[in-house]
C-alpha cells in the first residue's frame, strides 16, 4: 500500500509544472496577517449571509482557480486516494505541510484544493440563493406594509369614491356639469390615486413583490456580477466540451459545481 501510494504521488507530482508547484508553496507560506496563512484563510467557515461575505467566498474561489490545480489531469483510478488525501489535507496546518516532502505536500494540496473549490462553489451558490430569498422577503414585507397602510386609509377612500359616484349621478340626472360636481368632492389626482390603490388591493392573486425589490439593488451591486461571471462562463465551457476522463460521474460533479 505504501509503495502504491508513493507511485501515485510521484505520478501526480510529475504532472505539475514548476509554476503550479511554486504557487502551492506560496499558499502555505504567505500570510493574510501575522497569525494566519492563506491556506488557513481558505478553510475558514462560511460567514454570515451578506453580499460582502459572498464577495469573500468568490475571492477564495478565484485564488484556488488561479493556482491551477483544478486543471491538473488526474487518472480516474486515483480518485479514491485523492479523496483520502483531501480528507487529510483539510486537517493539516500550514506548518504540517511545510514539514512534508515536497511531492507529498504538493499532491495533498492539489487534492485539498479540488475539494475546497467544490465546497466553496456550493457555499457561494447557497449564499447567493439566501441573498435572493432575503431580498424577496424584504420586498414582500414592504409590499405588505403598503397594503396595510392602504387598508387603514380604506374607509376614507371608499367614502370619497362613494361621494364621486353620487356627484356624477346627481349631475347627470339634473343635466349639470359633471366635471364640476366631481371636482367639488375630490381633485382628479386624488381620484387617480384612489383608483390605483383600489385596483392594487383588490386584484385577484398575490401582489408582485418584484415591484418593491428595487431597494435591494445595493446588495447585489458588488457581488452579483462577479457571481454570474464566475460560474456562467465555466458552465458554458463545460457544456461545450465536458471533460469526463472516462468517468461520467466525475463529469456530472463538475457540471454541478460549475453551473448555478
Amino acid at each position: 500500500m505504501h509503495a502504491a501510494e508513493t507511485r501515485i504521488i510521484a505520478d501526480i507530482d510529475n504532472r505539475l509544472d514548476s509554476v503550479t508547484r511554486g504557487r502551492l508553496d506560496v499558499l502555505i507560506a504567505e500570510k493574510t496577517h501575522d497569525r494566519q496563512s492563506r491556506f488557513s484563510w481558505l478553510r475558514e467557515p462560511a460567514p454570515r449571509v451578506a453580499s460582502a461575505s459572498l464577495a469573500g467566498i468568490l475571492d477564495k474561489i478565484e485564488l484556488v482557480r488561479g493556482i491551477g490545480t483544478p486543471a491538473v489531469p488526474i487518472d480516474r483510478r486515483y480518485e479514491p486516494r485523492m479523496e483520502q488525501f483531501a480528507r487529510e489535507g483539510v486537517r493539516y496546518t500550514a506548518q504540517a505541510f511545510q514539514q512534508m516532502g515536497s511531492a507529498r505536500r504538493h499532491v495533498i494540496l492539489v487534492a485539498t484544493l479540488r475539494e475546497f473549490e467544490a465546497t466553496l462553489t456550493d457555499t457561494a451558490i447557497g449564499m447567493f440563493g439566501s441573498l435572493i430569498g432575503r431580498a424577496h422577503l424584504r420586498a414582500r414585507k414592504r409590499l405588505e406594509q403598503t397594503v396595510a397602510a392602504s387598508a387603514d386609509q380604506g374607509r376614507d377612500r371608499l367614502i370619497r369614491v362613494a361621494g364621486v359616484r353620487e356627484a356624477v349621478s346627481k349631475a347627470a340626472r339634473a343635466g349639470g356639469d359633471i366635471a364640476a360636481a366631481v371636482a367639488a368632492v375630490a381633485s382628479l389626482d386624488t381620484i387617480d390615486a384612489d383608483a390605483a390603490l383600489l385596483r392594487r388591493t383588490t386584484r385577484s392573486g398575490q401582489d408582485n413583490a418584484i415591484s418593491e425589490i428595487g431597494p435591494e439593488y445595493r446588495t447585489f451591486k458588488r457581488s452579483g456580477p462577479r457571481f454570474l461571471k464566475a460560474f456562467a462562463s465555466r458552465a458554458a465551457r463545460y457544456r461545450a466540451a465536458p471533460r469526463s476522463d472516462g468517468d461520467p460521474g466525475r463529469t456530472l460533479r463538475r457540471l454541478a459545481h460549475a453551473a448555478p
